[in-house]
């Protein structure tokens, strides 16, 4: 689930951040993430890895970056999560050393809408790409597009969704970066592209199948197939 997440965040937070950087760039804003009340330890972190059923192993250093996570094996998973539990599951990913977002939050709301509040790094959303399977040259045009820096910067979204049978359906309703609002009617003009390199990170990840993923009453509900094992270079 963690590698699907960060694939479509990868696609939102490029949108997000080129709509938003010219105007950060202008007024500026702030430097710390918005706080959505979501705490997690890193016992809570494991104990979040563990329920889903993945087993982990740390790979060389010396790994090459377009190796340095992978899957194998799969196994049926039916697994409901709140808030606190999903934020843990994402935190939990952090330790790859290649993940582009840390001091990640995620609320779930009781409309069935969902906040994500982080630190994106583009500078290492390069390498992962290459390491989830996307070109890096297209990576690169996009910021090239957006006009985004190689920086770190706090990112908040919010919007609702689910994924029935891999096809994704998505509605991102605001945004900001560093605290600026991002248009987001230009960013939902975006949407297809969103969803797509969505669904095309699910058929990328062996061993992982999403009948349905779905967020209600504060829960997210997970019903479909992960892989049974996960290698990383932290």
């Amino acid at each position: 689930m963690k590698k699907i997440l960060g694939c479509g965040c990868i696609v939102i937070l490029l949108i997000v951040l080129g709509v938003g950087f010219i105007a950060w760039r202008i007024f500026g804003g702030m430097s710390k993430p918005k706080d959505l009340g979501i705490t997690v330890t890193e016992a809570q972190a494991e104990e979040a890895q563990t329920k889903v059923g993945v087993a982990v192993t740390k790979l060389l250093d010396s790994t090459a970056v377009s190796q340095s996570i992978t899957y194998e094996g799969t196994h049926p998973l039916t697994h409901t999560m709140d808030s606190q539990q999903l934020t843990a599951l994402a935190a939990s990913h952090s330790k790859y050393r290649y993940f582009p977002f840390s001091k990640i939050q995620i609320r779930i709301n009781p409309d069935s809408s969902v906040e994500i509040s982080c630190i994106a790094d583009t500078l290492k959303a390069f390498d992962y790409a290459t390491a989830v399977g996307f070109a890096p040259a297209d990576l690169e045009k996009a910021m090239k597009d957006f006009n985004i820096p190689r920086t770190t910067i706090p990112v908040y979204a919010k919007g609702s969704g689910s994924v029935i049978n891999g096809k994704v359906t998505l509605d991102l309703q605001s945004g900001n970066i560093a605290g600026i609002p991002v248009p987001m009617g230009l960013v939902n003009s975006k949407k297809d592209q969103i969803i797509d390199v969505i669904e095309t990170g699910m058929r990328k990840t062996p061993g992982f199948e999403a009948k349905s993923l779905t967020f209600t009453d504060g829960k997210m509900t997970f019903d479909g197939m992960v892989p049974e094992k996960k290698f990383i270079v932290e």
